[in-house]
C-alpha cells in the first residue's frame, strides 16, 4: 500500500466533510428572509467561496492519487499531498471562522 492510496480515501472523505459544509451554509442563508439575506449576503456568500475552495483542492488530491496509480511519478505524490493540505488548512479556517461568527 502506497501514500496515494491513504491520500485517495482521506481526499475523498474530506470532500464530503466540505460538501456537507457547503449545504448546510447554504440552507442557513436560505432561512433568512429577503431583507435579511441582503444584510448577511457577504458573510454566507465568503464560507461558501471558502468551501468551494477546499472542494476543488480535496477533489485535485483525490485526481492525483489516482493518477499515481497510473504513471508512477513522485511528484504527483507530493501535489496530492499539497493539495490535500491545502483542503485541510480550508476546513480548519472555516471552522474557525463558524465557532467566531456565534453570537
Amino acid at each position: 500500500m502506497h501514500i496515494a492510496d491513504d491520500l485517495l480515501t482521506a481526499s475523498t472523505a474530506l470532500a464530503g466533510l466540505i460538501f456537507l459544509f457547503i449545504g448546510t451554509t447554504i440552507g442557513r442563508w436560505d432561512s433568512y428572509s429577503a431583507q435579511q439575506q441582503k444584510a448577511v449576503r457577504r458573510k454566507y456568500q465568503l464560507r461558501g467561496w471558502f468551501g468551494l475552495l477546499g472542494f476543488a483542492a480535496a477533489l485535485a488530491s483525490a485526481v492525483l492519487a489516482l493518477l499515481f496509480n497510473w504513471a508512477s511519478f513522485t511528484a504527483i505524490v507530493y501535489a496530492s499531498a499539497g493539495f490535500f493540505l491545502v483542503s485541510l488548512g480550508v476546513v480548519c479556517f472555516a471552522a474557525i471562522a463558524q465557532v467566531r461568527g456565534i453570537e
